[in-house]
């Protein structure tokens, strides 16, 4: 069974292409990561996955390059993350919501239940690595790290780490978000009610993402994704109706269908063997006819709330 989003392959190959290391050698002899005619697997085996990050930890000089590499892509590298954290105000709610609901969405072996609040902007949970999985010490230094960067998606500045203890199985956090300062929180209140609503919105989509991928059978994971316009089954019923409701053509179909995946332009001009420039045209007349300014709206729109 394929665990983990192909996704997290492309998080792990922004990284590369910040640190300069050599993306094939990152995935060379990985059966689940390579294409099967033509078309990339939509899930990676885990054992796969954890081998492309011990791989770069390895190749970059260990923990503390990973990173700074984090740290130089995140700009670039998963993209919807930010997206998703713009819809709240304060740090810990962001981060708990990506904790219990975007993981799971990414992982189909790796879930975090229970955040602690400790007060005072401090937090506390385990993350596991369930039997019979490969257990993995990378794969939780790489949490380390992307937790204390994960306040920057709300422009706030790093999350402390107080305390970690990390096993290959099991580690658990406690880590001081940034305190948001008291005219911030009186501006949260003035937009409270359209930020509840947002927030809402986001979890219906995430609701229906979960729902989706995982009631997708085994072995199901070797198309592309694209919606047909010959009726056939969509990756979403949803993303199919908003298609037909925005008159795409059978070119911008391909290209929404995987827009609304959170690929960035590099990765769906790849896989639809088309210009990089050819996407962003596409991408910006679908994002008029939907009528919203940003791949963020747009996901909120299609998956969050019926056409």
């Amino acid at each position: 069974m394929r665990e983990v989003s192909v996704r997290m392959l492309h998080f792990c190959r922004d990284l590369a292409r910040a640190s300069d290391v050599d993306e094939r050698a990152l995935v060379a002899g990985l059966d689940s990561i390579r294409p099967v005619a033509g078309k990339e697997p939509d899930w990676i085996d885990w054992d796969d996955f954890v081998e492309v990050i011990e791989r770069f930890e390895r190749m970059v000089g260990g923990a503390e390059a990973v990173g700074r590499a984090m740290r130089d892509a995140i700009p670039t590298a998963y993209p919807e993350l930010r997206a998703f954290a713009s819809v709240f105000v304060l740090p810990i709610p962001a981060f708990r919501f990506v904790m219990t609901r975007l993981m799971g969405t990414m992982y189909r072996n790796i879930a975090v239940e229970t955040i602690e609040d400790l007060g005072g902007d401090r937090v506390r949970w385990t993350q596991t690595i369930p039997e019979p999985y490969r257990a993995s010490e990378a794969f939780h230094r790489g949490t380390v790290s992307m937790v204390e960067l994960f306040p920057r998606n709300l422009d706030l500045p790093d999350a402390r780490i107080e305390r970690v203890t990390i096993a290959p199985r099991e580690a658990e956090f406690i880590v001081q978000f940034p305190t948001v300062d008291p005219l911030a929180l009186r501006s949260a209140r003035a937009v409270s009610s359209a930020a509840n609503v947002l927030a809402v919105q986001l979890d219906e989509a995430f609701s229906k993402i979960i729902e989706t991928l995982r009631g997708r059978p085994e072995g199901s994971g070797s198309g592309n994704g694209t919606l047909r316009s010959d009726g056939g089954s969509p990756r979403h019923a949803d993303a199919r109706d908003w298609a037909d409701r925005l008159a795409l053509s059978p070119r911008q179909r391909e290209v929404f269908a995987l827009l609304v995946e959170g690929r960035a332009n590099k990765d769906i001009a790849a896989a639809l063997h088309c210009s990089e420039r050819n996407i962003e045209f596409h991408v910006g007349r679908i994002l008029r006819s939907a009528r919203v300014s940003s791949r963020a709206e747009l996901l909120v729109k299609v998956l969050g709330a019926r056409p």
